[in-house]
């Protein structure tokens, strides 16, 4: 499956049927691109989330992506916009705490180094935000000034948790 399919399932409502004939509904919260494993929240009602679940790609029998003329038939999924339900998504993610303070020649030259560490990494696909300064990385990565580990934003958590630890010597050095 296309990553730019896969991202485009982030949000939307899902009925998962597993090998044990037990069925998962909520709203699909990640999908490793290369496993094709699932993060699925089950809500609770439209708002709160209840729990959310990890399904191996190699238990899933059927995967069926749900519509607004299924809301009654499925209430542990939320059929609000994309946007609301990535809100709720945001809140389960850790919060910016990064506690330093950097001049703006100091970003720069962070910025610099960081864009050299990477491209020794032989990290793909990367390029600077003209506006907001920020180091891109395919189309879900991104790290923002002052380029902290907390500056990291990532809306798939395989590949956050995965480039952390890439950058880890980056961070652990500067």
């Amino acid at each position: 499956m296309d990553v730019n399919k896969i991202i485009e399932l982030i949000t939307i409502p899902v009925e998962i049927e597993l090998e044990n004939k037990t069925k998962v509904v909520g709203n699909v919260f990640s999908i490793d691109p290369e496993t094709f494993n699932v993060i699925v929240a089950v809500f609770k009602n439209e708002d709160e989330i209840e729990s959310i679940e990890f399904i191996p790609k190699m238990t899933i029998i059927e995967f069926k992506v749900l519509n607004k003329d299924d809301i009654l038939e499925y209430p542990k999924a939320c059929f609000k916009n994309k946007e609301f339900v990535n809100n709720l998504f945001e809140k389960l993610l850790p919060k910016k705490s990064s506690t330093k303070k950097f001049c703006k020649t100091d970003v720069i030259e962070r910025q610099k180094e960081l864009l050299k560490f990477l491209e020794v990494k032989k990290i793909q696909q990367v390029k600077v935000d003209p506006d907001s300064q920020a180091i891109l990385i395919a189309k879900n990565f991104c790290i923002n000034p002052p380029y902290e580990v907390d500056d990291i934003v990532c809306s798939m958590p395989h590949i956050l948790k995965r480039m952390k630890s890439v950058l880890e010597p980056f961070y652990q050095s500067h």
